[in-house]
Formats: C-alpha cells, structure tokens, sequence
C-alpha cells in the first residue's frame, strides 16, 4: 500500500475489528508481545461512531459494520507523522454471550495497538485494542516498550482515570515486570481511595516489592469494613504467589499470630516458608498450634525446608496419617533451638 495514503494529513486508515462482551478466560495480557506485534502505537480518543453501515448473518450471529474517528496526540511506535484515523469495525451480537473482546467507545482516553494488513489496519488483539492512557500525558522512553509503559505509569497517577478502570488495569498488568511501573505503583499507594489503595498493594506485593507490606498486615488482621471482602482476598493471594523478601518475617509473623481469617494466616506462613530465613524459624513454629490443618503443614515444611531436614518434611498423606508425630519432633526441634 502506498504510504502517502495511509499517513499524513487528514489520514485515512481502514481498521478492522470484532467487539464483544468481556467474559472469564480471556488470555493475560503479554504487554511486550502486543508491542511487538504492533506496526503502529498511538494515544488518543474515538471521536465520533458513525451510525450502522451494514449488517449481516452469519449462523446465529448479527454482525453491524461501523466506523469511527480516532484522533491521534502521540505516537509510540511507527511512522512519527499520523493525522487522525478512520476504524472501521465489526461488532458481532453471540445469544450464547460475550467472547472477551473488547469494546469500542467514544471518548475515553487509550493507547491504541495497531497492526498493517496491507490496505488496511486491524488491532492487534480482540482482547486488548487498547489500554487506558491520561489525557496531557508526555511521552518518555527510548524504545516502544518503554514508551507504553511511561503511558500506563501515568494512568495509574493520573486523577483522570477512574479508580474502576485503574484497578482493572493493575490485574491487566499483574504479569509485566518493570521498574516504571513499580515506581508508578508505589506512588500511587498513597491514593485515599482505599479500596483502591489495596489494590496497588496486591500489585506490590505480588512484584515482591514490600512498599505496602505493612498496610497489608494492618487489613489483614483488621479488614477495612469500607473494602469488599475480595480485596482482601487478594491481598492474601498475593503474599502467597509474591512475597518472599526476609525484610517481611515481622509482618508475616505478626498476620499468621493475628489475622482471624484462616486464608491470612495460611499465606503469611506460605511465605514464611518461601523467606528461606532462620528469622522464619520462630513465627513457623508457632504455626505448629494453629487450629488449621494447612497453616500447620506448611509451618511444618517451611521448618523442614529452612533447616535442612528432608526426613522430617512429610507429604500432605503421611502428614495426615502421622501428624501428632511430626508436631511434637517440631515442637521440641524448635524449643531446642532458643
């Protein structure tokens, strides 16, 4: 295709896309890959949605042809000089329910991941066209990657993202690993919006990084009655999958002695065990009374693990079946070693 015709002044891009619902199961997202797979990353606004074109059957399906006006501030990846797009789109209607793709809407303020089909564009991805972005937003970085990272960084700070939008985009980016968006993150701990708040902390916490630890241990063992109980569910989560850092054993130790909530104490002393740390040894003892099965295995194991003893480090069965056996080698183990 010409290149003249697709960039430049009053450019016009054929862009082709399905839109749908948003259901469970969608693929994570792999932030590098989109990026790599783009031939053109844009900031900007859909303008206008123009009225239905077309529409067609195809089974059960209704399928509306569209098209709408994409007006673009930056671009982050491609040819440096591009005039406003025009996306045509398809949106299929499914009875059965939505298949995850992505909704095109007017206004919201995106990064737009776009991919060359010859005479027209198509987004790279039904599931993730674009991310949120924050309107005045500046442009930093030296390589694409780099680029969109800065973006989502600043959605993340910026007072013109809803909260709702900032949390679904932090399970969004809940496997991209960066130190621009660890450093946006713990800026954005001191957000009042609690529920939110928490919601970077889970981020953190995940990424190991134990800017929030302390914030964690204080929900955890008093939950906020204002937060819904699935963020705090999350932050146990995360502590479980993340926190391995020695620097965090007060914490853990004081949510596994604390926290009413069994899932608390149980990812508190996961992540004892994970510390690899004689510091561990104590708090990991203390689980040995617990009155739940799984905080005193894994209580017994992390004690197996950081001291060296692989005869004393059961399988859950042989734990089950032997367990006040293990319980008591531990118990005078650990009172041997004060």
């Amino acid at each position: 295709m010409d290149q003249s015709a697709k960039f430049g002044m009053g450019v016009v891009c054929s862009l082709l896309f399905v839109v749908s619902a948003w259901p469970a199961g969608i693929p994570q997202l792999n932030l590098a890959d989109l990026v790599t797979r783009a031939d053109l990353v844009v900031t900007g606004r859909i303008d206008r949605i123009d009225p239905q074109q077309g529409s067609a059957f195809d089974g059960s399906r209704r399928s509306e042809e569209k098209s709408a006006l994409l007006s673009v501030d930056h671009v982050l990846k491609g040819p440096p000089t591009v005039g406003d797009v025009s996306v045509s789109f398809v949106v299929r209607h499914n009875p059965a329910g939505g298949n995850g793709y992505a909704s095109v809407t007017t206004g919201e303020y995106r990064v737009f991941f776009l991919k060359d089909s010859g005479d027209h564009y198509e987004f790279v991805s039904p599931y993730y066209p674009f991310l949120p972005a924050a309107p005045g937003s500046s442009v930093k970085g030296t390589t694409a990657e780099e680029r969109v990272l800065w973006q989502m960084a600043q959605a993340l700070e910026s007072p013109d993202v809803s909260s709702g939008r900032k949390e679904r985009l932090l399970f969004e980016l809940q496997d991209t690993q960066s130190g621009i968006l660890t450093e946006a993150l713990r800026n954005s701990l001191q957000t009042a919006d609690r529920k939110l708040q928490l919601a970077v902390a889970v981020a953190l916490l995940e990424r190991n990084d134990l800017s929030a630890i302390n914030l964690a241990e204080a929900a955890l063992i008093q939950p906020p009655l204002d937060v819904p109980r699935y963020v705090i569910t999350n932050l146990s989560s995360a502590i479980e999958r993340g926190v391995k850092d020695p620097v965090a054993i007060p914490a853990l130790a004081s949510i596994a002695q604390k926290a009413t909530d069994v899932e608390s104490r149980r990812a508190a002393m996961y992540a004892l065990r994970r510390t690899n740390s004689p510091m561990a040894i104590a708090p990991l003892a203390r689980g040995l009374s617990d009155p739940d099965f799984e905080v005193r295995y894994y209580a017994v194991v992390g004690l197996a693990d950081i001291s060296g003893q692989p005869k004393w480090r059961p399988l859950r069965e042989q734990f089950q079946a032997e367990e006040n056996r293990y319980l008591s080698f531990w118990r005078d183990w650990s009172q041997a070693q004060n």
